[in-house]
């Protein structure tokens, strides 16, 4: 296990992080002598893998939706924009065709 000052530590942070994830433990010691071990956390699988959402909204009602929404996008030409606004434009949209809001 190797051990780094915090000077060194500060310079090269995402080795020292890319180190502790291959060995398991980093340690960083200060000037006045205290340490600390660095250390990855287990990672349970992928952030992904998310429980979904229960929604009384069908697929019956979302494709229409969503063809309705894309259309609307395409005519006004928002379909080039950022995709995180896009997307919520989107979502905006849905609810509103559905009767949400």
């Amino acid at each position: 296990m190797n051990m780094y000052t915090y000077t060194q530590a500060r310079k090269k942070l995402a080795d020292l992080l890319d180190e502790a994830k291959e060995r398991g433990k980093v340690l960083i010691r200060r000037r006045d002598g205290s340490t600390f071990a660095l250390s990855a956390e287990k990672n349970d699988g992928s952030p992904l893998n998310v429980e979904g959402v229960d929604t009384d909204i069908s697929r019956e009602d979302i494709v229409p939706a969503t063809f309705y929404v894309y259309s609307l996008m395409k005519v006004s030409g928002l379909t080039g924009m950022n995709s995180r606004r896009y997307l919520l434009l989107v979502r905006i949209e849905i609810h509103k065709f559905i009767g949400i809001i």
